[in-house]
């Protein structure tokens, strides 16, 4: 029936489908408000064809905006969000597969008009966090991350705010777990989606590091196991399956994706003050081994920017591997070894 239904749309329009939908968002009614919205969630496909959005796109945007406002109920805004999120990708993949420049340039035509929707997005986003509703933030994270990942170029005007924000929510403890790593997700996400627009944003680098160096250090406490395992990488052994440790293994991903996305010179070359006080003999064994998780993870990717340290790194590294922990004697060995995998001097003249 959806397929039906898109097709009409797309060949010959629906005249009724529009009344349908009105009437059912101003009904009062949030199960036929949210209905309706679905509907068009179903039909973004043919919606977004230039030449029928022409005729309806400033009245559906319009009625999606409204559905974001203050004082509607969670299950409206959330259809909304997917109906957003959905023409929004529909528009980038049709866009993508375009035979001609004009045809690309009509479909973005439409991405841009929804862009409008961001900032009420955002908005939503904020009274789930104020509300403490983590399965709404969840849900909202997951909206704002589909549309991040087919328009990321539309975040350009909210930028600022999207850094500050999420970068705050990732850092602090008013999230669950699985809230927070969706805040940071959005962010690498928009990195790896517009590179040079997050770059050209002075607080996006820094603002991730201090997202993603805290959740480094939330490992588990038992370190009895470790003292007879042999996980596989020296580093960790399937711990994104514990859930105490799942901050930890998302936090070494990310950090490799951030450095794949904007080059790990930049990453590194922030990143390194900040681990000093991380690393000292004094601090704390899961602070240490943060330190080196980083160290390891952007050491392929930052080498000019780590190879003048290399001597007061392999003095860490000693100091390190005879630490009374095992845990953070596996990490200083694994560092160690994608250290000499990055500098052969490590090995030949160290």
């Amino acid at each position: 029936n959806q397929a039906n239904g898109r097709a009409v749309q797309a060949e010959a329009g629906w005249p009724e489908l529009m009344g349908f939908i009105m009437h059912a968002c101003q009904s009062g009614e949030p199960t036929a408000h949210e209905a309706a919205l679905s509907v068009l969630s179903h039909m973004a496909p043919a919606l977004v064809d230039p030449a029928g959005w022409a005729g309806v796109g400033a009245q559906l945007l319009q009625l999606l905006m409204a559905a974001l406002g203050d004082g509607m109920a969670p299950t409206v805004s959330g259809a909304a969000l997917e109906a957003i999120a959905a023409l929004l990708t529909s528009a980038a993949d049709q866009e993508g597969s375009a035979d001609s420049a004009g045809e690309r340039k009509k479909f973005k035509a439409v991405a841009n008009d929804l862009q409008a929707a961001l900032p009420p997005m955002l908005h939503v986003l904020e009274l789930a966090v104020g509300a403490s509703d983590p399965d709404r933030i969840t849900d909202v994270l997951s909206h704002l991350s589909s549309v991040a990942a087919a328009q990321p170029r539309l975040f350009k005007a909210v930028l600022p705010v999207v850094v500050e924000g999420l970068g705050q929510l990732a850092t602090g403890d008013m999230l669950e777990p699985d809230a927070r790593i969706s805040c940071a997700e959005l962010l690498i996400t928009l990195a790896e989606g517009a590179p040079k627009m997050c770059i050209k944003h002075n607080a996006f680098i820094p603002r991730m590091l201090g997202a993603l160096l805290p959740m480094l250090l939330r490992l588990g406490g038992d370190l009895k196991e470790w003292e007879t395992a042999t996980p596989t990488d020296g580093l960790r052994e399937e711990d994104y399956e514990e859930e105490e440790e799942k901050e930890a293994s998302y936090a070494c991903e990310a950090l490799e994706r951030l450095c794949e996305a904007v080059g790990g010179e930049p990453v590194a070359k922030l990143l390194l003050p900040q681990l000093e006080g991380m690393l000292a003999p004094t601090a704390s064994w899961t602070s240490r081994h943060a330190a080196l998780v980083a160290i390891a993870t952007v050491s392929e990717h930052g080498s000019s920017v780590i190879e003048p340290h290399l001597q007061q790194l392999v003095t860490l590294l000693l100091g390190a591997a005879g630490a009374g922990e095992a845990r953070l004697r596996w990490a200083s060995c694994y560092a160690a070894a994608l250290l000499c995998d990055e500098f052969p001097q490590l090995t030949e003249k160290m």
